[in-house]
């Protein structure tokens, strides 16, 4: 009994992603995916070649034997051909069955790795999602701060400013005040000298 290739056909992969902007880490993921699936092609390729071959073999190999078997004219040796034909023939079968299986086995890990790949993808997308979420928090929480400060000291300035303008209107007027006070002072001392003077003259200028 000849094995059926047709159940041994390379199998379609997954479909991919929507191709978006990829991440470096992502680029390098993929870049590893690509290099493993041409690998595991090659793979696939070489074990179809073998189910080829070894079906072409066994067509040539059976009609051989077919023809051996017609030439035959003891009724013992057809007996025995066809038992060690029968052997032959489970054994091709076996090898057939185990090229099969081992193709489904890769078609089965390329298709969990591609899922373990994309969720693997998916949680660094997540991950750079969650931190462009946080700095954007923080920036936030920075911008506040840093508006706050400015407030704040703007406000400083101003109170500072007007302290300032009071102290120097105060400062003016104690200046004036004392100008006044000063002017005030020699006007009165002048007077009280010249009025001393006046006397002192006066004590002085001889009688008549």
């Amino acid at each position: 009994m000849i094995a059926n290739t047709d159940l041994v056909q390379d199998k379609p992969l997954p479909p991919k992603p929507p191709s978006k902007k990829l991440t470096k880490a992502e680029k390098r993921a993929a870049k590893k995916l690509e290099e493993e699936e041409r690998k595991k092609q090659l793979r696939r390729d070489h074990l179809q070649r073998e189910l080829r071959i070894s079906d072409y073999n066994w067509k040539t190999l059976k009609w051989k034997f077919m023809d051996m078997l017609r030439e035959m004219k003891m009724p013992q040796m057809q007996e025995d051909a066809l038992t060690v034909w029968r052997v032959f023939e489970r054994t091709i079968d076996n090898k057939n069955f185990a090229i099969s299986q081992l193709k489904d086995c890769l078609d089965e890990a390329d298709l969990q790795y591609a899922i373990n790949l994309n969720q693997h993808l998916e949680i660094i997308d997540n991950l750079i999602a969650s931190f462009i979420d946080r700095m954007n928090d923080m920036k936030a929480d920075f911008d506040a701060e840093c508006l706050e400060i400015t407030n704040e000291a703007s406000g400083l300035r101003s109170s500072i400013i007007s302290e300032q303008d009071t102290s120097d209107g105060q400062l003016r007027a104690i200046m004036i005040a004392m100008e006044r006070h000063f002017e005030t002072y020699m006007t009165s001392y002048v007077s009280e000298s010249n009025a001393k003077v006046d006397d002192e003259k006066n004590k002085v200028k001889p009688s008549t």
